[in-house]
């Protein structure tokens, strides 16, 4: 299986055709692509303004996005990552299924950056919200 990540730094106007546009590229490509999309990280903090978003994302093909904050290799980061899912986890929670879910970043398990029991939150957490 192959994978495409599409990030959202650029142009907002990108975001209503181009995601859309690209998920069809790869859905008629004949072969299994997972399909990141990053949009919804760069539409602000409040996750039940995005409905829209996260509607159309999955009619048009993304497997997995990220919504919120890119995590960076610190606890205080990682920590405000678990606190917006702890608020908006609910709500996200209706957009997930099989074949499409949130994508809370990469896990920094492995690296010198945060303890081993911060390590070991990390991945309850991001399994629990999997």
């Amino acid at each position: 299986v192959d994978y495409l990540k599409v990030d959202g730094c650029g142009p907002k106007a990108y975001y209503e055709k181009g995601y859309p546009a690209m998920g069809a590229a790869l859905e008629n490509s004949g072969r299994d692509i997972v399909y990141s999309c990053s949009w919804p990280a760069y539409l602000g903090d409040d996750e039940t303004t995005k409905t829209e978003c996260y509607e159309s994302m999955i009619a048009h093909g993304c497997h997995l996005w990220r919504n919120w904050a890119d995590i960076q290799c610190y606890w205080n980061s990682l920590h405000g990552i678990i606190e917006h899912y702890g608020k908006y986890g609910e709500y996200l929670q209706q957009f997930a299924g099989p074949g499409h879910w949130n994508d809370m970043d990469m896990l920094l398990i492995g690296n010198d950056c945060i303890t081993e029991n911060e390590a070991r939150a990390q991945m309850a957490i991001w399994s629990v919200m999997a």
